[in-house]
């Protein structure tokens, strides 16, 4: 309970849905270790602290209260009793937790983080007004600028849409002022419309789509166009 308030209401972790493998997979990890556990003769002397005797091993989860049972015996917990007859059972269980207790837990623990979750804009002059002249770096987002790409790395980062929007531009991108090659700079906040290669233009490309163009270009000599535009005063193209 600790750990729940600390992490969701005041650290405010966020919670995806990418991360619900790696807790089934702790699970799994868990069930490996307690097959291991069952054999071996690790045991369980808090179920029967005082009992000693050496006997054969159980080969039943009936051992648990037992005192005619050897402590190195049994397994963990009665229901990760692997033993010849309860391992049908065992895998039951274990088939109803991963695929289904699991799921649900993580899925209450996300609805629980939806609403402390915090987004932080990457554009620091942007103060959350919706007006076509926001500024950045002192200079007004021009309505659309056509970009000459170079070989090398862009500098630059987007988000997840469609079309993609620039989120970052670092210092150090080669597009971050303006040059003989591309006289107007690019601004955070202005979207990609259209991409052209040579002769051919895609349109409505999504930010994956745009990475791979770009990545799969880079080398083949071709001039490489990205068109970016304010998507507050420019149309966007369809494609």
């Amino acid at each position: 309970l600790l750990l729940l308030i600390e992490g969701q209401l005041i650290n405010r972790i966020p919670i995806r849905f990418s991360h619900l493998p790696w807790s089934q997979l702790a699970f799994v990890v868990y069930m490996i270790w307690s097959m291991i556990h069952y054999n071996t003769d690790i045991g369980n002397p808090d179920l029967n602290p005082t009992q000693q005797v050496d006997v054969a091993r159980t080969t039943s989860s009936k051992a648990f209260g037992d005192p005619t049972k050897d402590y190195r015996d049994l397994p963990i917990y009665s229901w990760l009793d692997w033993s010849i007859e309860e391992r049908g059972n065992t895998a039951l269980y274990c088939g109803v937790i991963l695929g289904a207790i699991v799921p649900v837990c993580f899925l209450i623990l996300y609805l629980i983080s939806w609403p402390c979750r915090r987004y932080y804009n990457l554009d620091p002059s942007d103060d959350g007004s919706s007006s076509s002249n926001s500024e950045a770096g002192g200079e007004e987002m021009p309505d659309e600028v056509e970009l000459i790409l170079f070989p090398s790395s862009m500098g630059m980062r987007f988000n997840k849409s469609t079309p993609p929007k620039v989120t970052q531009i670092n210092d150090d991108s080669p597009y971050a002022e303006p040059t003989d090659t591309n006289p107007v700079a690019v601004k955070e906040g202005m979207v990609v419309d259209t991409f052209t290669v040579g002769d051919e233009t895609y349109a409505e490309l999504t930010t994956k789509e745009l990475v791979t163009l770009i990545k799969e270009t880079k080398d083949i000599g071709e001039t490489r166009i990205m068109r970016c535009i304010n998507p507050e005063t420019m149309e966007v193209t369809k494609g």
